[in-house]
């Protein structure tokens, strides 16, 4: 059984509630083939879906795309590999304003990352304006 909900908070408080949640057994009923039933201990597991906004200058964008190589569905474990989350994508990229996703310059190369168990679905990236601050011109992270 899975539940998916939202949840937000302090930063610590979220943490602490995360690491209870992720550490909670449940009574998990097993039949063996005779038809003999027991109790197993089954350990919960709390599967995280965040939302980020990632912040970086614009010339790093094919690096970091190509580094996070971002999904615009996610495969379902369904045995058949169904594609889902593609038009909730969409439509959270018009509600938020985002632009597509380009198709990364892969010569630009990536940087290091562990990304073990960590699934990302791609939303969309909004460009900054250019600020004048103190006679210097920048992007305005």
């Amino acid at each position: 059984m899975h539940l998916d909900f939202i949840a937000e908070g302090w930063k610590p408080d979220l943490d602490a509630f995360e690491e209870w949640m992720n550490t909670r057994t449940f009574p998990l009923p097993l039949k063996d083939k005779e038809g003999k039933e027991s109790i197993a201990i089954a350990p919960a597991s709390l599967r995280p879906r965040r939302f980020y906004t990632y912040v970086f200058p614009r010339e790093c964008l094919d690096q970091v795309l190509n580094t996070l190589k971002p999904e615009t569905s996610m495969a379902k474990h369904d045995g058949k590999g169904t594609r889902i989350l593609g038009k909730i994508t969409n439509l959270l990229r018009k509600v938020l304003r985002l632009k597509k996703i380009p198709k990364a310059d892969e010569t630009k190369g990536e940087f290091p990352l562990v990304r073990k168990n960590v699934r990302i679905l791609g939303i969309g990236i909004r460009e900054d304006i250019d600020i004048e601050q103190n006679g210097i011109t920048h992007e305005g992270l």
